[in-house]
């Protein structure tokens, strides 16, 4: 397996993974002591981190209080620490999955503090009855301390940190809110502070080299706005100048901490606008605006006279910052402007002349003045392969030609570029997720035990970590939302001075997902993963409006959301259809029902007996035949032919043994495992080259017989010609025979003709298909189309019927290199006399990011299990520039599972990872399971 493949299979792993379950055990309050002695200031209501001394020579269970800034406070009382060391011991040798979070809650004297402690589970995927026996053990434990108080869910009568600040205040009523409720409450949040947003931007003018664009005034407020971001950064609003101790210092409202050091500014933003509306060219603008010092996009201007003046670039802020008083006047001066003032005076009238455009490069000292060169001048845009083709494709349409240099870093000689890049020759750098990650896996290795740090390799080669960029843009930034992917590692590691995230998601499921963003873009106190969960994850999850405030005040000062309601702009109308296919009496009929039929009968069995959880224990197996129900919805030819006989054999053995006799649950649970088949590897697995890690067509891939291992033509080629012929993975040798195209393995794994021409013959064209050409009668000569589907193979079959029905098309899947999909693209989106009509696309490969508007009619041919892919696969062509009326249809098989799907997603039962997702507890159990029930029409008293 190539590096690539396998850090693409470790993403879906770790994406799978739930959060932490951060249930509370129970809590306690203690005393630190010993303040008297540092110089450590730790407020109330101020999160302070407790660190085991081990080897501290007077007392081996020592506990140190350390304040948000690690300055020390005290130690936690000798007679406490001794029953908390053991519980901090086991936890940091990773024994105990506990987290100990620690709170001051009111002021002491000169000699104590109180501290709040309070104790969470931080197991993943654990039911209640193992958190129960946590807690049991927990208090056995504690058995000792008197002051810790096990939770009220535990039958204790501990209480939460944020009860305990409210003890002397007024009553608190709490409630749960669910995710449906919170992602309202999110949204609605955007909405109401966008005026605040709209307020002391930047009066400057769009770009002059834009071209075939008129843009609407909702996005030239959000460029002036991204502007205003980078070139006015400031640290989050939860800190606040004060004097504290005769001296002036940072506190911070969130973590009730003080620190002497001014807060790391935020130069960038979140441009979270919904699906449409322009995200890429907005920030193609902000590029066009704000290049770094001493980069000119447009090099010259005409003067009054008619000659060309060349642009003298002006300095930075920083800069103007640290120049003398005098030197500030001569500038003002010069410019006709005010000289009085204090010096800070004189820099905030300098840096505010240089927004509105009165002063020029030529006002400056040339000392002041940046040459090119003096920073990067690349900006990196990080997105995943689909996209890439959308961002070339805006860039050539709306921007003068030779204006921005823009590369692609792609392929097995990608770092070949760096010396361009290095060198100032690159404008704008586009790169996919999957190459990054791919590329810091070859730069730090695998991550070190224990450790969130990555491991530096010896050798140490040129790569991309190395460049210092002026800004970095994720687009689909919420493909980072998981910290623990080597997609969001990756983007930490890159260096620039400016950073945009773009996502019409910033929430896909959780509040928890914009911690991710909020991390990348350094937002402090925030970006601390501990400080996030215990100031707004937790309070959110348990009702508490002060985690919704502290959120909506954080995505007030870094991000920017508008809708398609609020924008008051006309889109064209879209039409969506639900077309419901019925099956014929035929063999797909046939096929579908013997394997909805026997993984009915057997979940049935599964289910009768105890609580489901032995059904749960199955969960891949069971969704593995879900995606041969939904495969045999689109064609029962897509089933395998041995595993047709096997389901229609089962099948009919299920059938005559008599409906009357009631199957066991090991009987079923016996079914199960027989109906698993030989399924053994992602059918729609793409081929990678395991030498330069890169996406293959079919055309370019070589498999060595000798260890079946897969490369691309030209990496085989040179290591046949310049090593001692020795495969890279395995060592095993090889020679020039051993080398087999990858399109002569497929010819001789295909079946035989005669069983090709059984198929058809069989099961003729299937249903969903004939309504699709059926469909494509009424669009209009000049009317082009999309077609949608999740199933490569079924993409075949489609493209196999519009080809003999003479429809001309082109095609993009994952298989599909992006240099190729921008082609692609560009052919269908085109006017031209036999551009092709259709494309046919992979729903994941094409569902976000790219733009094909060219075409109004967008065919649905199977049902995803979360309803928001669908939506924004259709919003490809419902978007800004179409002018034609949009018709959307979604094919569903009648009395099917896709029925069933569509109800569970009318009904938002479904969260954005699927159906069977890992569990969350005896809630999400419970979920799960009415669900399962529900997709197999089973009785849900039983």
């Amino acid at each position: 397996m190539s590096e690539e493949s396998r850090i693409a299979q470790e993403e879906l792993l770790e994406e799978d993974a739930v959060e932490d379950s951060n249930i509370l055990i129970g809590s306690g309050e203690y005393l630190i002591v010993g303040i008297r002695y540092y110089n450590g200031v730790a407020h109330p209501g101020e999160y302070v981190e407790l660190v085991r001394e081990p080897n501290n020579p007077y007392d081996r269970n020592a506990i140190r209080v350390d304040n948000m800034a690690g300055d020390k406070v005290g130690h936690i009382k000798a007679t406490m620490a001794s029953t908390l060391a053991p519980i901090l011991d086991n936890t940091s040798s990773g024994r105990l999955q506990v987290r100990v979070d620690g709170t001051i809650p009111r002021a002491g004297n000169s000699y104590t503090l109180p501290i709040f402690l309070e104790f969470f589970c931080t197991a993943p995927n654990i039911t209640q009855e193992q958190v129960k026996a946590i807690a049991v053990a927990f208090k056995k434990l504690m058995k000792r301390d008197n002051r810790f108080r096990i939770a009220r869910e535990f039958g204790g009568d501990g209480v939460t940190a944020s009860e305990m600040a409210n003890v002397s205040g007024p009553s608190v009523s709490r409630k749960k809110m669910n995710w449906q409720q919170q992602e309202e409450a999110l949204n609605n949040m955007f909405d109401k502070q966008l005026e605040d947003q709209y307020k002391d931007l930047p009066d400057v003018s769009m770009p002059s080299c834009l071209k075939g664009i008129t843009l609407y005034d909702y996005q030239i407020n959000g460029v002036k706005w991204l502007l205003k971001k980078e070139i006015d950064p400031s640290p989050a609003p939860f800190y606040k100048q004060i004097t504290e101790k005769g001296k002036k210092v940072w506190f911070c409202e969130i973590t009730n901490s003080s620190q002497v050091a001014q807060p790391a500014e935020t130069r960038g933003s979140i441009l979270c606008d919904q699906m449409g509306l322009g995200k890429s060219i907005q920030t193609i603008c902000l590029i066009l605006l704000a290049p770094p010092p001493g980069v000119e996009y447009k090099v010259k201007k005409i003067a009054a006279a008619g000659e060309e003046k060349e642009i003298i670039p002006m300095p930075e802020d920083a800069i103007i910052r640290s120049a003398k008083t005098q030197e500030l006047k001569v500038i003002l001066k010069s410019a006709s402007l005010k000289v009085s003032g204090k010096k800070q005076d004189l820099v905030d009238r300098i840096i505010k002349a240089k927004v509105d455009g009165n002063l020029s490069g030529e006002h400056f000292p040339e000392a002041m003045r940046p040459r090119v060169g003096d920073t990067s001048r690349c900006t990196l845009i990080v997105c995943p392969v689909s996209v890439i083709s959308n961002w070339t494709d805006q860039i050539e349409s709306y921007v003068e030609d030779g204006v921005l240099s823009v590369r692609l870093f792609h392929g097995s000689n990608r770092n070949d570029l760096l010396p361009e890049i290095k060198s100032g020759c690159v404008d704008v750098l586009l790169v996919s997720y999957q190459t990054l990650a791919a590329d810091y896996s070859n730069v730090f290795g695998k991550d070190s035990k224990g450790t969130e740090e990555p491991q530096k390799k010896k050798v140490k080669r040129d790569s991309i970590f190395d460049i210092d960029f002026h800004r970095i843009v994720l687009d689909e930034a919420h493909t980072i939302r998981n910290g623990k992917t080597k997609f969001f590692k990756a983007v930490k590691e890159i260096n620039a001075n400016r950073k945009l995230a773009i996502t019409g998601t910033p929430f896909v499921n959780k509040s928890d997902d914009v911690h991710s963003l909020l991390s990348f873009l350094g937002v402090q106190p925030l970006d601390n993963k501990s400080i996030f969960t215990r100031a707004i994850s937790t309070p959110i999850k348990n009702g508490d409006d002060l985690g919704l405030t502290r959120l909506r005040a954080c995505m007030g000062f870094v991000s920017l959301r508008r809708s398609k309601q609020n924008v008051n702009i006309k889109m064209v109308e879209k039409d969506v259809q639900l077309c419901s296919v019925e099956f014929d009496r035929d063999a797909h009929k046939e096929v579908y029902d013997a394997l909805f039929g026997t993984l009915k009968v057997a979940m049935e069995a599964i289910l009768s007996e105890g609580d489901g959880t032995e059904a749960l224990k199955h969960y891949s197996s069971i969704f593995e035949k879900l995606l041969r129900l939904r495969q045999a919805c689109c064609s029962g030819t897509m089933i395998s032919e041995e595993r047709r006989k096997i389901a229609l054999n089962v099948w009919e053995e299920v059938k005559s043994s008599g409906s009357g006799k009631k199957l066991s649950a090991e009987e079923g649970l016996t079914l199960l495992k027989k109906l698993q088949g030989v399924f053994t590897e992602d059918p729609e697995e793409l081929p990678e080259c395991g030498i330069c890690l890169t996406e293959m067509e079919a055309t370019d891939g070589t498999i060595l017989k000798s260890c079946l291992h897969v490369f691309c033509k030209l990496c085989i080629r040179q290591v046949l010609s310049k090593s001692n012929r020795k495969c890279p993975y395995c060592r095993a040798d090889f020679q020039e025979g051993d080398i087999v195209d990858m399109s002569t393995a497929e010819s001789a794994a295909n079946l035989p003709s005669s069983t090709k021409e059984t198929d058809v013959t069989m099961f003729g064209t299937p249903p969903k298909i004939q309504a699709l050409l059926q469909s494509i009668k009424s669009m209009k000569s000049d009317e082009k189309g999309v077609i949608f589907s999740q199933f490569t193979s079924y993409l075949d079959l489609i493209g196999d019927a519009l080809t003999e029905v003479g429809h001309a098309f082109v095609r993009i899947d994952g298989s599909v290199p992006a240099q190729k999909r921008i082609a692609i693209i560009q052919a269908f989106n085109s006017d031209n006399e036999g551009s092709p009509r259709f494309i046919l696309c992979s729903l994941l490969a094409s569902g976000t990011g790219i733009n094909l508007t060219r075409g109004n009619w967008a065919f649905m041919m199977d049902c995803w299990w979360n309803e928001a892919i669908e939506t924004q696969a259709m919003d490809r062509i419902h978007r800004l520039n179409q002018t034609r009326k949009v018709t959307i249809q979604r094919f569903v098989m009648k009395d099917s599972i896709e029925e069933r799907i569509v109800a569970l997603q009318e009904a938002k039962s479904m969260q954005a990872k699927g159906v069977l997702q890992k569990l969350k507890g005896d809630e999400k159990r419970k979920a799960l399971l009415s669900d399962l029930r529900g997709l197999l029409d089973i009785d849900q008293d039983k």
